[in-house]
């Protein structure tokens, strides 16, 4: 764990003062939210799961979220989880959402809604994938918070998505057949 980031059960200890690569697991299934932080722990990166809190599970999240700033929140698609969304979008900088969707109907499809960016991955997910794809979010949502890079960068329309994208995001897409 960080220096500045004490964790126990009571919100009111957790420091942070920068936004930094940190990913934050809100799954309603502490069994499934272990094994995310864990996978993604193993791949080198910096997870953390809200603690318990069975009156209010969605305030915990929060309150995690907006001291540590993450660059990504993890979660499955649910009631609990689709109730963040709004505060998400309140927040300065929100971080970028990952939904894995279980539904049948489900697509792996990336959304804007105001500032905030939903990616929807269809789940069951092999966790290496999972952390070779968060790997490549959290560059992609640290050069859009450079504001160089921001002056610097091309506005592309991502072939597999139909929308405007971030150069990296062609390098992120796997490669099919034997062209480039």
């Amino acid at each position: 764990m960080p220096a500045d980031f004490k964790a126990s059960h009571s919100v009111h200890t957790w420091r942070a003062v920068v936004r930094r690569h940190i990913v934050v697991v809100a799954d309603d299934d502490v069994a499934r939210r272990c094994e995310t932080v864990e996978a993604l722990r193993a791949s080198n990166i910096e997870a953390y799961p809200p603690p318990p809190d069975d009156k209010n599970p969605d305030r915990p999240v929060m309150d995690l979220i907006r001291e540590l700033k993450p660059r990504i929140v993890v979660c499955r698609q649910s009631l609990s989880s689709m109730s963040m969304f709004y505060p998400l979008r309140a927040l300065k900088e929100p971080p970028m959402v990952v939904v894995l969707s279980n539904g049948s109907s489900a697509e792996d499809e990336v959304h804007y809604v105001d500032r905030l960016i939903i990616a929807s991955i269809r789940a069951p997910v092999r966790m290496a994938a999972l952390s070779r794809f968060i790997r490549t979010a959290l560059t992609i949502t640290a050069r859009l918070d450079d504001p160089e890079e921001q002056a610097s960068a091309e506005v592309l329309i991502h072939p597999a998505v139909g929308r405007y994208t971030d150069p990296v995001l062609r390098l992120a897409r796997p490669r099919t057949g034997s062209g480039s």
